[in-house]
């Protein structure tokens, strides 16, 4: 190899050319200095001046690693000390061997004062034993492990967290931890809120017997309410088909066309419409639904989602029935009524009544040729005194009384 191929970064070359330099310069003697010949000085001079071109060289190089490492360094403190989430480093033992300024943050501790302290004393009693089995079978397995559970602060606050801990080994070979831990209580907030409105969701769909849809049409997830496997009548793990499907196929044969106009309908404009049809649930029980289904569009008017609801409507249409079959019933009674309205010309002393032709009626012929009215005749006891006065006497006497 000759000088010129030789690596600038070499430091096992350099220190060989160097210790040549050093032998060749090494207490020479005026007479041996003499005794150079032209050759050899001007040999011995480009010797030591390509020393000195590798010296200045590695100093310029040790010069930009030093930068480098600066750099390294300033990218190492953005990255780490000022990452959003905390990183740990954690010995086998459970104590926190090195930490960064976000987990000191997160625990509400000077990031001094953390070396050495147990990580568990900075989790809820109650969780303890989640962060135990975690980091139990992160050294048995070595696979990653993670967890969410409930942190507590210095001061006593407690806040959620999730641990991610992957298996790693110090300088010296021991095995380590290193743990990255996350501040989720704004996410637990939230979830907590979600279920809350689910709950809440739920139960209305229970109280209004109704159930809702969603479908997202790119990747074909479906999303079920609880009430919707209700209405329906079948169970979760069941469901292996798409909303319209799944109606489809529950419908009443004698139903099933319309619901298929309305399907194409829909995703045809995207207007929604409503429609009232039966289904045939496991067993061979029919229920009246109604069900309505929309599209859903993003900003940019594309159809990104289907999504709709449907309702148990049987009560409904049970008390329409019957409500129906009493209209009908009064209606035929209605039908079987004759009435008799308006101003009746009578004569004040026969009580015969004039009819629309002029003609002058026994009252109860008239009434009875007008309304469904019959008359079966007798007597009165007033009239009885007044007209057969005799009949009145005999039946007294035939009774034993006075005549």
């Amino acid at each position: 190899m000759t000088d010129k191929d030789r690596r600038p970064g070499d430091a096992a070359d350099l220190r060989q050319q160097a210790e040549k330099v050093a032998r060749e310069e090494a207490a020479p003697s005026p007479q041996g200095l003499e005794a150079l010949s032209p050759e050899e000085t001007r040999r011995t001079l480009h010797e030591l001046r390509v020393h000195q071109i590798e010296l200045e060289v590695q100093n310029e190089e040790l010069r930009r690693a030093q930068a480098e490492l600066d750099a390294a360094r300033a990218r190492y403190f953005d990255l780490y000390d000022l990452a959003p989430v905390g990183y740990c480093t954690v010995s086998e033992e459970g104590l926190i061997l090195e930490a960064n300024l976000t987990a000191a943050t997160l625990l509400g501790v000077a990031r001094g004062a953390l070396g050495k302290r147990p990580l568990n004393r900075f989790i809820l009693k109650e969780d303890e034993d989640i962060y135990y089995l975690r980091r139990k079978q992160l050294f048995e397995t070595a696979a990653p492990q993670a967890c969410e559970l409930r942190m507590v602060k210095t001061d006593g606050t407690q806040f959620w967290a999730r641990l991610e801990a992957t298996a790693a080994r110090d300088e010296g070979g021991a095995p380590v931890l290193r743990v990255v831990l996350s501040d989720i209580t704004d996410r637990k907030r939230a979830e907590a809120a979600l279920e809350q409105e689910a709950a809440l969701l739920a139960q209305a769909e229970t109280i209004s017997h109704m159930g809702s849809w969603r479908m997202v049409l790119e990747t074909g997830t479906l999303t079920w309410s609880d009430g919707m496997y209700g209405i329906l009548g079948i169970e979760r793990t069941n469901l292996n088909h798409s909303v319209g499907e799944a109606l489809a196929l529950a419908a009443h044969p004698e139903d099933r066309a319309a619901l298929d106009e309305l399907n194409s309908a829909i995703l045809g404009d995207g207007f929604p419409r409503p429609i009232d049809f039966r289904i045939v649930r496991p067993g061979g029980v029919v229920r009246w639904v109604h069900a309505q289904g929309q599209q859903e569009r993003d900003e940019t008017g594309r159809v990104v989602a289907l999504a709709g609801f449907v309702q148990d409507i049987t009560d409904r249409k049970r008390a329409e029935a019957a409500l129906q079959e009493k209209v009908e019933e009064l209606r035929q009674a209605l039908d079987q009524i004759k009435t008799l309205s308006g101003i009746l010309p009578i004569c004040m002393h026969c009580k015969k009544i004039r009819d629309d032709k002029g003609s002058w009626n026994r009252m109860e012929i008239y009434i009875r040729d007008r309304t469904e009215a019959e008359f079966s005749h007798g007597i009165c006891p007033e009239c009885m005194k007044k007209l057969y006065p005799e009949v009145r006497g005999m039946r007294r006497q035939s009774e034993g009384g006075d005549p």
